[in-house]
């Protein structure tokens, strides 16, 4: 038999986390259990992508700034959830500039967008880039709690990055890390809010026109499971 590059499959140990490195999906198409909500004037396909966990990554093309969303339609609809993105800019930006934002409760379609997103930014100053929660409700965005700075060094472009958006109840907590390092943890910011209540679909969340994003993991965990780190 002939030997190959053996890439073992990340096993999530519960039935009630949900994991995807994209490695399953055919290259140069959207994945088909993702589906495009609100505005659809963007792409996201799967991509071969050097650097990546497994050697292809979501691609993330903005021609304009809108709200644009991406829902993972293997994960039944959810009130309380844990959300993992690694993810990385592949452009330049300029001072909030949208990354990518993980996604809960999502209800709604254009001009009535509902969820709560953990958004991770560019900026540039200070780290360059940046943090913050926030809420839609019925098309209103609200920013939530207070901004924070990612940590240091600053952040690069092709540089992935994790993180990590935690839905419970009425607590919305979220922390955003440097690949390289260990996952921080405390968690950077924990706001309380009771607008978006109802179980919605989970995904991705963008409402900038740049830069371009890879992700190249997402996981989810329902019942109060975590998403643990890729091994």
């Amino acid at each position: 038999m002939t030997q190959g590059l053996f890439m073992p499959i990340y096993r999530p140990p519960r039935s009630d986390i949900y994991t995807t490195d994209f490695r399953e999906y055919v290259v140069g198409i959207q994945p088909p259990d993702w589906t495009k909500r609100y505005a659809t004037d963007f792409t996201a396909t799967v991509e071969t992508a050097s650097g990546s966990l497994s050697g292809r990554a979501l691609r993330w093309i903005k021609p304009a700034a809108s709200r644009q969303a991406l829902s993972w339609d293997r994960v039944p609809l959810a009130a309380d959830l844990d959300i993992l993105v690694r993810f990385r800019a592949i452009a330049s930006w300029t001072d909030a500039s949208n990354f990518i934002s993980a996604y809960a409760r999502g209800a709604g379609a254009a001009g009535t967008e509902t969820g709560y997103r953990n958004l991770g930014y560019g900026i540039t100053t200070n780290s360059r880039w940046a943090a913050v929660t926030g809420r839609y409700v019925s098309g209103t965005y609200t920013p939530l709690g207070s901004i924070s700075t990612g940590p240091s060094p600053n952040y690069v472009i092709n540089e992935w990055a994790w993180l990590r958006f935690n839905v419970s109840g009425t607590s919305l907590r979220r922390k955003m890390w440097h690949s390289a390092a260990a996952e921080p943890a405390a968690w950077a910011e924990t706001v309380t809010d009771t607008q978006v209540s109802s179980a919605g679909w989970c995904g991705l969340n963008n409402a900038g026109g740049n830069p371009d994003t890879e992700v190249d993991f997402f996981g989810v965990g329902l019942n109060g499971q975590t998403v643990p780190l890729p091994v």
